[in-house]
């Protein structure tokens, strides 16, 4: 029973992410329900894994009970209880950084990740500014923002598949590894197809939201001489906005993934106090 508990939790956080991506497209209220969905979905399944290991395992055909392991090997933390672990860890990233992200001001009112203008671009800018065309500048920056905003939601699912495609060796080599291992993990494995996937997202967005038209009212305020320098051909805004998009993204599963790691007994979750709290 615990086994196939602990084989169907990365199929549970997978499903539940592909939720979240769904949801989160359309609004804030329904981005929090599925989030909270998550969540429980997460603690009920830690719940049932534990409960079926504090039991004594018995054969299901022949009814006999299995030999209890010997006091050395209950010291150390099974494969399969470190793989989910890991994979739980991920999942409440993965769900606080979406959470955080994918709504409205999600970057824009978040210092740490807010997304400012190229740094091609930072004279035009301060120039803009000190000619008083302040408006120019935050509404290139908002659009940017948004765009990023937009295409985080679509996350959710590529990161499910990743958690569900790491195998019991990657798993546990995460438990053992520094602050940040399953949080770069993340950027190996699914990084390409994030940036592949957010990049239509963030250009559809761009285009609606008139990003480089913005850009061209911002030089144009700068004045010609600096401005006639930085072509909107020339920088890829797009490009930019999705890698910025992405480190947002992954800083914040970062963060949670440290948390967990620096402070494990006060998770909420039974599982990852077992496996991170050794």
């Amino acid at each position: 029973m615990a086994m196939r508990a602990m084989r169907s939790l990365p199929l549970l956080l997978g499903s539940a992410l592909s939720v979240v991506s769904f949801s989160a497209t359309s609004g804030s209220k329904s981005l929090d329900e599925s989030l909270k969905k998550l969540e429980e979905g997460l603690k009920t399944e830690a719940k049932g894994r534990l409960e079926g290991e504090q039991k004594r395992p018995v054969d299901e055909d022949a009814g006999i009970a299995e030999p209890e392991p010997a006091s050395g090997a209950a010291k150390s933390i099974p494969e399969s209880e470190a793989s989910s672990g890991i994979r739980e860890a991920l999942a409440k990233g993965v769900e606080r950084a979406i959470g955080q992200l994918g709504r409205e001001d999600g970057f824009l009112a978040d210092q740490a990740v807010k997304i400012a203008a190229p740094k091609k671009m930072r004279n035009v800018v301060d120039l803009a500014r000190k000619l008083g065309a302040d408006k120019y500048v935050d509404r290139f920056e908002v659009s940017m923002n948004r765009a990023a905003e937009k295409a985080v939601p679509a996350a959710a699912s590529i990161l499910g598949d990743s958690i569900r495609e790491m195998s019991v060796s990657d798993a546990v080599g995460l438990v053992r590894g520094g602050d940040t291992a399953a949080t770069d993990y993340f950027r190996r494995t699914a990084g390409d197809e994030l940036r592949a996937t957010f990049l239509p997202i963030i250009q559809q967005s761009t285009e609606s939201a008139g990003v480089t038209k913005s850009y061209k009212k911002l030089v144009e305020k700068a004045g010609g001489g600096l401005g006639g320098l930085l072509d909107a051909d020339d920088l890829d805004l797009d490009a930019y906005v999705t890698e910025k998009a992405l480190d947002g993204l992954f800083h914040y599963i970062g963060v949670q993934e440290q948390a967990i790691r620096e402070n494990p007994l006060g998770q909420a979750s039974s599982l990852l106090r077992r496996v991170f709290g050794r």
